[in-house]
């Protein structure tokens, strides 16, 4: 299903890089994969992590099917269920393989790197419950970093009543 969803950027992406992977040199094709996939990350990271009303269960697969034109538009509440986030998680393993191009694209390094940790951090805070949250926040040996991302997701769910509440003792 997630793979119907993103075929159309995924096509939308070959067409693309074959035309420049033919009229670029290596280093700066490479550096194209590597601002396209940084792109799609931060694309990621600012549609869950920005408030907005809630959004219906098909609004993961709708932003992948129309990326870009979508993230701006298509927000969710701060807590994604887990069928949106199996959506995200999926979306972004196919686009990571199509920018890999079984090892002729982008280093698996380079992929895995520090950008898709943080976003895979963002979308893990994103499904779990404000009352998790929380807990993880409070929890000894909690760095500064996560705290960070607990209190921007819970500041993105205005109508959750622990969320609400919490925010409220800590500021």
């Amino acid at each position: 299903e997630v793979e119907r969803m993103v075929e159309p950027v995924t096509d939308l992406i070959n067409r693309n890089l074959e035309l420049l992977s033919d009229g670029l040199y290596d280093a700066e094709f490479n550096k194209v994969l590597m601002y396209l996939w940084e792109a799609i990350l931060l694309t990621v990271q600012r549609t869950v992590n920005n408030p907005a009303p809630a959004a219906p269960e098909e609004d993961a697969a709708g932003w992948f099917s129309s990326m870009f034109s979508l993230a701006k538009k298509r927000r969710f509440s701060g807590q994604l269920t887990p069928r949106q986030h199996a959506t995200f998680r999926r979306g972004l393993e196919l686009l990571r393989d199509l920018l890999y191009a079984d090892g002729e694209g982008l280093a698996a390094e380079v992929l895995q790197g520090p950008q898709f940790s943080k976003t895979a951090d963002v979308l893990g805070k994103c499904k779990e419950y404000s009352t998790q949250l929380v807990q993880q926040f409070k929890k000894k040996g909690t760095t500064r970093a996560e705290k960070k991302l607990i209190v921007k997701v819970l500041e993105n769910r205005p109508d959750d009543k622990v969320a609400v509440s919490f925010l409220e003792t800590i500021s």
